[in-house]
């Protein structure tokens, strides 16, 4: 509770595009796309924690319950079909674009989760 959770969702929300923006920069030296792959699961995970911890305080049990159901079926298949359409994207148009949407998703991502979310700190 000492940061809100605001917060620390749009820091995971922001240093996620930063380390994406830097491997779309550096992909060509592997020694830095290397630390920046083992860099990334670690804000994943706390993107990930926070939006577990995060979501369902903003709504009431009955609609936290189904959201939280259709949501996870919906990124289970959203990371299932990810990987069959990076790679085609890399197929089709090489690596720098294929990382270039992430980094466009996540900036969307960030700016929504910054003008969009609200605070949940010390509300009941």
């Amino acid at each position: 509770e000492r940061f809100g959770r605001k917060i620390t969702f749009l820091w995971s929300n922001w240093m996620m595009l930063i380390v994406s923006i830097l491997m779309y920069t550096c992909i060509i030296n592997q020694t830095i796309t290397i630390v920046l792959l083992l860099v990334l699961p670690t804000i994943l995970t706390a993107n990930g924690t926070t939006m577990w911890i995060y979501i369902p305080e903003s709504f009431p049990t009955n609609i936290r319950a189904m959201s939280c159901c259709i949501l996870n079926i919906f990124g289970r298949l959203g990371g299932a079909a990810g990987s069959f359409t990076a790679k085609y994207f890399d197929n089709l148009y090489g690596v720098h674009a294929t990382l270039l949407s992430c980094v466009v998703v996540l900036a969307v991502a960030a700016v929504s989760v910054h003008f969009i979310s609200r605070e949940t700190r010390g509300t009941q």
